[in-house]
């Protein structure tokens, strides 16, 4: 069950500058959550761990997409967009496109690792690190 994680690393002055808007896919039911945030990783972990009362029922969840916007004032906009009926179906329409990479049982098969579903893991990870370096 282990998986690898990506430290990417920002200045605290660059970090108050990037806004993330971001959809969760439920591992467990489904669902999608989209929200944004200043700080991704923190803000993951705080669902997977209870702290938000909207997504509790819902855990565990893995994230389906994410976009980085220059300000506040866009993430917002794209937060709306994401929680609209339209937004909703280009969110499930990733999800149908990317079933080989989730598994044949969808998410949850993201909870056992195989070999395939550990390079498929390290892969889009790797790919989310060379996008935030840029």
């Amino acid at each position: 069950m282990a998986v690898e994680a990506v430290r990417v690393r920002f200045p605290l002055r660059v970090q108050n500058l990037m806004h993330f808007t971001y959809a969760l896919l439920s591992c467990s039911k489904k669902y999608i959550y989209a929200g944004k945030s200043s700080n991704l990783k923190d803000r993951i972990r705080r669902h997977n761990a209870g702290y938000e009362k909207a997504t509790r029922p819902y855990r565990p969840f893995i994230l389906l997409y994410w976009e980085l916007l220059d300000d506040q004032v866009e993430a917002h906009r794209r937060e709306i967009f994401l929680k609209s009926r339209f937004g909703k179906r280009f969110l499930y329409k990733i999800v149908h496109e990317n079933k080989s990479k989730l598994g044949r049982e969808g998410p949850s098969s993201w909870l056992y690792d195989t070999e395939d579903s550990v390079s498929t893991k390290r892969q889009l990870l790797n790919n989310i690190a060379h996008y935030l370096a840029l």
